[in-house]
């Protein structure tokens, strides 16, 4: 009986050891994608080019929220938010390949959205999101092991 007792207590303690494992994983997975969000929200992550004549360019910034790049055509921000918001939701329900299908397509999204848009005028808010995608996807490979 004493022996079973502390085999149990061996098996417990490895399961606890393994369940603090996977939730540190996810903690830093669950950061990594709020980093994201909270970097998107800032007023200067988008820039748009545009013209007031033949020879007269302007930028504008805006927030990845915003709903004015919308209006003018460029949906990939919003795309990117939708996405990095399902993923963020996505890592509490422990869809693994989902979150990677979204992860992939957020980093298109966002890669899309700089070279159509602002080939000229790529913000440092705009590629630390990019940056911040590409981190979390290969930290989700290398955690989960695809």
């Amino acid at each position: 009986m004493l022996r079973a007792c502390g085999l149990f207590k061996v098996v417990q303690e490895i399961y606890i050891r393994r369940c603090v494992k996977i939730m540190k994983k996810k903690i830093f997975l669950i950061s990594l994608s709020a980093v994201t969000i909270l970097l998107m929200a800032l007023p200067y992550s988008v820039a748009m080019r545009f013209s007031d004549g033949p020879n007269n360019f302007f930028v504008s910034y805006y927030s990845y929220f915003s709903f004015m790049p919308i209006g003018y055509g460029n949906w990939f921000p919003m795309l990117t938010v939708i996405f990095s918001v399902i993923v963020l939701i996505l890592h509490f329900k422990n869809n693994k390949r989902i979150v990677w299908v979204c992860q992939s397509i957020c980093i298109i999204t966002s890669s899309i959205g700089v070279l159509v848009w602002t080939s000229n005028n790529i913000t440092v808010l705009g590629t630390a999101v990019t940056i911040l995608h590409v981190v979390g996807l290969i930290f989700q490979i290398i955690f989960y092991k695809f």
